[in-house]
């Protein structure tokens, strides 16, 4: 797995590769809906990314969903820049 951030002037991103499975195109319309599962393993209920979007949305974040260089599932969540530069408060 790969976590970067990264900034393109207007937003900042932070974006997560792994190698795994990844999520077929076909899914990725309903990755964040309530109780979607893509898998049939056992304990898992299908709220993760509903709440992580929920999370993303409220702060004004985009996802960006696709495929990593490593083969399996990209996801990418940006922010205004000016967003996260409300949080800094300089040398103290």
């Amino acid at each position: 797995m790969d976590v970067s951030v990264t900034h393109d002037g207007a937003r900042v991103r932070v974006t997560v590769d792994d190698s795994g499975p990844g999520i077929p195109p076909e899914e990725r319309t309903r990755i964040f809906d309530r109780f979607h599962r893509a898998t049939d393993t056992p304990g898992v209920a299908g709220l993760g990314l509903a709440i992580a979007d929920a999370i993303v949305r409220a702060s004004g974040g985009r996802w960006r969903i696709g495929t990593s260089p490593a083969g399996g599932a990209s996801m990418s969540v940006s922010w205004a820049r000016a967003l996260a530069d409300a949080g800094e408060t300089g040398p103290g």
